[in-house]
């Protein structure tokens, strides 16, 4: 409605943060890529709400030691 018809944009003054949990591939470039969507639409983005976890930086890890691994180590930070 804002872009289009030129309207108030309703989301402009709205706070956001994001969290993004992966395995094994891209987490923080998933993360910024969500950050920018969302100030693209007018959010408030703040950068201490943002947090990104990935197990492992190794994209060929799919085994399934690596996922009970990745659980565990998860569940002990959480």
């Amino acid at each position: 409605m804002h872009s289009t018809l030129k309207e108030e944009n309703i989301v402009a003054s709205i706070k956001a943060g994001l969290i993004v949990i992966g395995q094994n591939w891209n987490g923080e470039n998933a993360l910024e890529t969500q950050k920018r969507v969302l100030q693209y639409f007018g959010f408030q983005v703040n950068p201490k709400q943002c947090w990104n976890w990935q197990y492992t930086q190794n994209a060929e890890d799919e085994t399934n030691e690596s996922y009970i691994q990745a659980a565990q180590e998860f569940e002990y930070i959480s």
